[in-house]
């Protein structure tokens, strides 16, 4: 069963004028607590992060789809 499904990827326009999609994913960091990443695309060198916490809190495998 999959806790977190994939499919949160964020499209948005660079400072340069380009559009790119940072792609969803996620590592699991203990039990029930998982670390929200996003990749660019091959080519981009920016970066995608949150300002304030990446960490996504489950119970376990009884959640199912999204947790936020």
């Amino acid at each position: 069963m999959t806790i977190l499904r994939q499919g949160r990827d964020v499209t948005l326009t660079l400072p340069d004028g380009r559009r790119t999609t940072f792609t969803f994913s996620y590592q699991q960091g203990g039990l029930s607590e998982y670390q929200a990443q996003w990749s660019a695309a091959p080519g981009v060198t920016a970066t995608l992060y949150p300002l304030d916490n990446a960490s996504l809190i489950g119970l376990g495998q009884i959640l199912s789809g999204n947790m936020y």
